[in-house]
């Protein structure tokens, strides 16, 4: 399932409508439409398509056939899931996660670890990019010039954002079962800059070594 959306007005009406369903194995169907609005109802939401196409790909023939309408109504409730579901915890805005209600917890079926967790891994995810490039950096700035390129710099960046990864994930269980321990979920980008910033401050240690002798 492919869907793209040109842009949503303020009114939340969507303009510049494609979705390609390419879950069967005999043809793929392609929608196109102006506008387009989604309806909840209680066997779950609908997309409802305003003048557009539905072209049909029939993979065994080949062949192409378009269907113009003025509007055409599409069950989501296959990606979305049945309609009264609840939210889930990464969908809730960041306010409720710092004070959650017992009614959060009932409609997320959450714990108050995982809001926690949350709540914190937001904060990271954040720095997740920068913490990266700059992992970058310092991996080719202690490498230093050579003449074999850099791709022992590049597979050592590589090998510490996997381990920075590695131990994110492991972590990331045991946070989420005890508020106390939600903290753990920054343990992994401060390891990263730490790295990081001890590459930079080694290479530039070696690099003054040999004017400090002479």
């Amino acid at each position: 399932m492919t869907f793209f959306i040109n842009e949503i007005t303020e009114d939340g009406t969507m303009r510049g409508i494609f979705l390609s369903d390419a879950r069967s194995q005999l043809q793929r169907v392609y929608y196109t439409a102006r506008t387009a609005l989604i309806v909840p109802e209680a066997t779950g939401p609908k997309l409802v398509m305003i003048d557009g196409q539905a072209q049909i790909h029939d993979r065994r023939s080949g062949r192409l056939s378009v269907t113009g309408f003025s509007d055409f109504t599409y069950d989501l409730s296959i990606l979305a899931g049945p309609a009264g579901r609840g939210r889930s915890v990464q969908e809730l805005p960041t306010r409720d996660l710092i004070a959650p209600t017992q009614a959060l917890f009932d409609e997320t079926h959450a714990t108050e670890a995982q809001f926690r967790f949350e709540l914190v891994s937001r904060f990271v995810d954040g720095f997740t990019a920068l913490t990266a490039a700059l992992i970058g950096y310092a991996a080719l700035v202690a490498g230093g010039f050579s003449r074999l390129g850099f791709w022992r710099e590049v597979v050592l960046a590589v090998a510490l954002i996997a381990v920075v990864q590695s131990l994110s994930n492991a972590l990331a269980g045991i946070a989420m079962r005890s508020v106390g321990l939600s903290w753990l979920g920054a343990i992994p980008l401060a390891l990263a800059a730490l790295a990081a910033l001890g590459l930079i401050a080694w290479a530039s240690r070696t690099r003054r070594m040999p004017g400090g002798g002479a």
